[in-house]
């Protein structure tokens, strides 16, 4: 009985540790995108600035 109760226990665990870590997986993922998408978005802005500034034939420092 009582490794029933244990192997139940051991079981339940191994159940709320598998959602808990997928999340933080997913989680992590996400965030890694947000940045990408962020860091994306910021060289854009920077080189839209720096083509309306010194125009297209000129090279602009990033």
């Amino acid at each position: 009985m009582k490794s029933v109760v244990c192997s139940g226990l051991g079981a339940r665990l191994a159940q709320e540790d598998g959602p808990r870590s997928r999340n933080e997986a997913v989680q992590k993922v996400v965030d890694e995108r947000r940045k990408t998408v962020h860091n994306l978005a910021s060289l854009l802005l920077k080189t839209q600035r720096c083509w309306e500034t010194k125009g297209f034939s000129q090279k602009c420092s990033l």
